[in-house]
């Protein structure tokens, strides 16, 4: 996570992950991970190829083509209009592509709160 992510929620490592974070991780953190809620928040990264990213693409589309690409400061951002869960600007569930990893967020926003290994420090 971001240095700058604060929460006193707590993570929860997610198994049987589909690819690509099947190499990955995918957390979840809640309150309390042992009571069952949709007050959650969903966060994963793995290191990953333009293959692997176009594979992704690929998947998302075919149960959700209502999913754009768009060009982002950190790299190519994979997501959606959203009416349920979205942030300030409308999106809602998002994987961005930085050339060397997929991260997850449940809006494009929070994709800022993940920095994985590759960007820690730099």
């Amino acid at each position: 996570m971001d240095p700058s992510f604060t929460t006193t929620w707590i993570p929860t490592r997610l198994a049987d992950t589909a690819p690509p974070f099947d190499r990955g991780i995918m957390c979840r953190w809640q309150a309390d991970p042992t009571v069952g809620t949709d007050n959650v928040l969903t966060y994963g990264w793995t290191e990953a190829t333009r293959a692997d990213w176009e594979r992704l693409i690929a998947a998302t589309k075919a149960v959700r083509p209502d999913v754009f690409i768009e060009q982002g400061p950190r790299g190519e951002y994979l997501t959606s209009q959203e009416i349920f869960v979205a942030d300030e600007n409308g999106y809602g569930a998002t994987y961005l592509f930085t050339g060397d990893a997929i991260i997850y967020a449940m809006t494009k926003a929070e994709t800022d709160d993940v920095a994985g290994p590759p960007l820690v420090g730099g």
